[in-house]
């Protein structure tokens, strides 16, 4: 139910914005993830929703950032997730090149022939209402 583009979108967003979270709120990130990252129950994994680049623009912040005086757990267990996720895409780019160009680039989601039909029957109306005025 959770497990969708726009909660992850919004989830990355959060992610970018680690330093001034909570404890708390770092760790509900991290079950976020964790959770799609798990298949459960004859599920697929969902990992590949993480494969963005909101998503790994804000890993990078993270283990680039220097360590602090003051051990906070939640950031390094952000640390520890994105060390796992960067080693996990990396051997997928070693098996498939085109993968990295499909995080730079991601391509539209499919619509659907619903939405396509619908779309279409649209359209004529539109010629159909056009000609008509261009009859008169």
């Amino acid at each position: 139910k959770l497990a969708n583009t726009k909660n992850v979108k919004i989830y990355s967003y959060l992610l970018n914005t680690y330093q001034s979270n909570s404890s708390n709120t770092n760790h509900h990130i991290f079950w976020f993830f964790s959770k799609l990252c798990k298949p459960k129950g004859g599920m697929v994994s969902l990992k590949p929703l993480l494969y963005n680049y909101e998503i790994f623009s804000a890993i990078s912040k993270i283990l680039n950032e220097p360590c602090h005086p003051t051990f906070r757990k939640d950031i390094e267990r952000l640390k520890k997730f994105g060390r796992r996720i960067v080693r996990d895409f990396a051997e997928i780019c070693a098996g498939d090149a085109m993968a990295c160009v499909h995080l730079l680039f991601p391509s539209k989601p499919p619509t659907f022939y619903s939405q396509r039909k619908s779309k279409t029957k649209m359209k004529e109306k539109s010629e159909l209402n056009e000609e008509k005025n261009f009859s008169c």
